[in-house]
């Protein structure tokens, strides 16, 4: 209870009553947990009750640990960086993972934030430069991911559901230049800091149940109305003749793909049953999709 770990350490799967926790105490090590349960003394409203401790400690890897009842869950600050926490579970804690001032360039990846009394990622008061990728917040009591005072982090790929306040909450101005793009967010909303960037090589995040905030801009380079995102003819001219919904492309483009040339299609335009199946995606129009 309360040790330094300062070797690669594998646990025993299992309890262990730990209410003071693990300290990591040495540069590029290895603490994987096996499935072991890490069980805190359930003060999770006291910030220095942490289950697993990196300080000013550099390419660390903690893995596989399931951390619960203690303020923090895993946490990470004073210029530890080039560290990589992935496939974790933090349940029943204050914050489940939190970095503090100068804990950058880390990875979180693929970790699992549950039934936490406050947030389940928290990124705080000067961490910079890190990846939160592939993470599950849910249930939380506040917000499943909480930034306040963080720059120049990349969250994606990330879901985010049935957390108390926001699914992804920006406290603040001072929050700048984070990337926050192809998350998954269901019944809660993704606060807007216009200092922020939610749309990465145009892609935005993703709303279900409900759940709002910020989309990419529409981009329509060549004006036909049909978002490039969703135009199977880019570069279709304002004077091609449009049929309705057939993403962004003239009869003549739709025939150039359908076996055969049918006269009166090219000269009266493309027939219902012709734009049914481009539209459908079935038939010979399926390999315009692929």
């Amino acid at each position: 209870d309360g040790c330094e770990v300062t070797v690669d350490t594998v646990f025993n799967p299992g309890p262990y009553n730990l209410p003071n926790g693990i300290i990591i105490g040495a540069d590029n090590i290895v603490l994987d947990c096996n499935g072991a349960v890490l069980m805190g003394n359930g003060d999770v409203n006291n910030y220095f009750n942490r289950g697993i401790l990196i300080n000013q400690k550099s390419g660390v890897e903690v893995k596989n640990c399931i951390v619960k009842n203690y303020g923090i869950g895993i946490k990470l600050l004073n210029n530890s960086h080039n560290n990589t926490v992935k496939d974790n579970q933090a349940i029943g804690n204050g914050h489940g993972y939190n970095l503090q001032p100068l804990a950058s360039h880390n990875l979180l990846l693929n970790n699992y934030a549950s039934n936490n009394a406050h947030h389940g990622f928290s990124l705080q008061s000067g961490p910079n430069n890190n990846v939160l990728r592939g993470n599950t917040a849910e249930n939380n009591t506040r917000s499943g991911f909480y930034l306040d005072t963080a720059s120049y982090n990349n969250l994606t790929e990330n879901i985010a559901k049935n957390n108390g306040n926001w699914a992804i909450e920006l406290i603040g101005s001072n929050n700048l230049f984070n990337n926050i793009w192809a998350n998954e967010v269901y019944g809660q909303n993704i606060e807007f800091k216009p200092t922020n960037n939610y749309c990465v090589n145009n892609v935005g995040n993703f709303y279900f149940n409900g759940a709002t905030g910020p989309l990419c801009p529409v981009v329509d380079s060549d004006n036909d109305g049909v978002s490039d995102s969703e135009d199977l003819c880019p570069n279709t001219t304002n004077e091609e003749p449009k049929e309705p919904n057939i993403y962004g492309c003239s009869c003549k483009q739709i025939l150039d793909l359908k076996p055969g040339k049918d006269k009166g299609e090219l000269k009266n335009g493309c027939s219902e049953g012709t734009i049914d199946v481009f539209t459908k995606q079935i038939g010979w129009a399926r390999d315009s999709f692929d």
